[in-house]
């Protein structure tokens, strides 16, 4: 699990907690009894620990991947987390991208000695074979993350 995935996990739960607390408060003052002071205190920390956890998912998407490298800050926590997945994402590809390269040019080495042609036939297929998964791999992540429209690789070489 990624480290912002642990951040947005712990947002929601704590937004979870929160909405709880607020709506037994509402139900509480509505049928005219005042909160206990240690719900009170116990709101009032998760609650700064709710921002706590919305800077640092915000944090994940301030970066210099990002188009113009700052995010503003009041926008719904699923825009930090779309921009966060972006970025990990690019920067995947652009540590596989030389090992995709690599492998092309493998898959497209030839000799004119039969003998070596024919002694590089497995190596050439398991890398043609590599290479297609890795490519699948690829275009299955960024369909599941990018949306239409988005992302600055477009089509995996």
């Amino acid at each position: 699990m990624a480290d912002y995935d642990k951040t947005f996990a712990r947002f929601e739960a704590l937004a979870t907690s929160i909405k709880d607390a607020l709506e037994t408060a509402m139900r509480m003052v509505g049928s005219g009894i005042a909160p206990m002071s240690e719900d009170i205190d116990n709101l009032y920390s998760d609650m700064q620990e709710l921002r706590i956890a919305y800077d640092e998912a915000r944090s994940f998407a301030i970066s210099d991947a990002s188009p113009d490298g700052i995010m503003e800050d009041g926008l719904p926590i699923q825009v930090y987390r779309d921009a966060a997945v972006t970025i990990e994402r690019e920067r995947l590809f652009e540590r596989i991208a030389p090992i995709i390269e690599m492998l092309r040019k493998f898959c497209s080495v030839t000799s004119d000695t039969e003998a070596f042609e024919e002694a590089l036939k497995p190596f050439k297929k398991t890398a043609s074979e590599s290479l297609q998964a890795l490519r699948s791999s690829l275009d299955d992540a960024n369909c599941r993350t990018t949306a239409p429209g988005r992302g600055r690789h477009g089509r995996i070489p």
